[in-house]
């Protein structure tokens, strides 16, 4: 998947390859080779956070899509420069962002993540202070409410449709591209419930796969 450095755990889109590492050709060919060879493919999956240059929190505004930190940083520059109330601010920056030819995901990406109306600065320079991971603000969790599974989620949430449940859920289409399995980065600090729903989802997959042959 896209990600922005070297180590690849700041994931920039779940849904597609980093040109860096090869096109989908590539991807299928390696898929066709390693079967021809009894070889599977595991990828790396980070679930717990994703890179603040992503699609999802665009905190650089680079991407058509409104990311949470694009669209959160507008309603607090409303709220302490217009003197706005959150609400109003919401409904001011939406349609900003939309004149400015941006679109807003289905699956609500500006809601996954914790932003505070709260001033600070990294070497990035000045931001809205955000949770981070471990204190690497270029790395950003999704809050833990959101994911399935857990206490305070449901499985119908927009970020667990996005991940694991909804037709095109990133979690279960790499397995129709040809993956077979995945090591899961930082498990412990995603809510236990999901993993245990993304165990029964893949176990389905590979009932289906035994059933079609």
């Amino acid at each position: 998947m896209s990600a922005s450095s070297n180590h690849r755990y700041d994931s920039v889109d779940y849904g597609s390859l980093d040109p860096f590492l090869g096109t989908m050709k590539d991807f299928d060919l390696l898929v066709t080779e390693m079967h021809k060879r009894g070889m599977r493919l595991i990828m790396d999956g980070v679930f717990n956070h994703i890179g603040d240059d992503s699609i999802y929190f665009d905190r650089y505004s680079k991407y058509k899509t409104v990311g949470a930190y694009e669209y959160w940083s507008r309603i607090y520059d409303l709220m302490n420069t217009k003197h706005m109330k959150e609400d109003a601010a919401k409904v001011e920056a939406k349609k900003q962002l939309e004149a400015e030819g941006q679109v807003f995901s289905p699956y609500h990406w500006e809601n996954w993540f914790e932003i505070k109306n709260q001033k600070g600065t990294d070497e990035m320079g000045p931001k809205y202070m955000y949770h981070d991971w471990q204190g690497y603000s270029s790395l950003v969790p999704f809050k833990d409410a959101d994911y399935p599974g857990s206490e305070a989620g449901t499985k119908t949430s927009d970020l667990g449709d996005y991940l694991l449940y909804g037709k095109d859920a990133v979690i279960t289409k790499w397995f129709r591209d040809g993956l077979s399995g995945w090591r899961l980065d930082v498990a412990k600090e995603v809510p236990p419930g999901f993993w245990a729903d993304m165990r029964q989802e893949v176990k389905q997959i590979r009932r289906n796969r035994e059933m079609s042959r």
